[in-house]
């Protein structure tokens, strides 16, 4: 499966450890730092990679950071984490939604008032709100963080470091 991963100048992704406090993820959000320990856990390593299943625009700061391409086999992907449960979890929410949810709301407003625009726009809004207010299912939201595959919505994949070289399709280190 192929994905994308980015990360900063030096890093390398075939060797080393991955230190969290190094993450500019984890140090602007303390909720991320509280967060991954619980995580790991459920995972079973620290030693993981958070990789994006669809491409990323290019990095706007290639001096500072570098972007990886992968392809990695199914069975080595750890755990899909669904990317909207982890924002509720680390209380990065509301955060951006998948195309497909946008489009069944407007779909729905649509069915429910095709002649009148306002009442569609309200009703998209009763939805988004009514979306972000459900409660967990279960007695956290740490019972939804993972997804079981990557057609669930908006989902990250988690792989373990080091990854292995043959998985490496760029490798940003050796394209300098």
């Amino acid at each position: 499966m192929k994905l994308w991963t980015r990360h900063g100048l030096g890093f390398s992704l075939l060797c080393g450890h991955v230190d969290h406090q190094k993450s500019p993820y984890a140090r602007k959000y303390p909720s991320v730092r509280e967060a991954y320990p619980q995580l790991w856990g459920r995972i079973g390593t620290n030693q993981i990679i958070w990789c994006s299943i669809e491409p990323k625009e290019p990095t706007l700061v290639p001096e500072l950071e570098q972007d990886w391409i992968l392809n990695v086999p199914r069975e080595s992907i750890l755990r899909f984490v669904d990317n909207i449960v982890w924002n509720r979890i680390v209380d990065l929410a509301p955060c951006e939604l998948p195309q497909k949810l946008l489009r069944q709301w407007d779909d729905d407003a649509l069915r429910l008032h095709p002649d009148d625009e306002a009442e569609r726009e309200r009703t998209r809004k009763v939805l988004e709100q009514d979306f972000w207010e459900q409660p967990p299912p279960g007695d956290s939201w740490w019972d939804s963080v993972f997804a079981e595959n990557e057609h669930c919505g908006s989902v990250s994949a988690i792989v373990q470091h080091p990854v292995r070289s043959e998985w490496v399709l760029h490798n940003p280190l050796l394209s300098q």
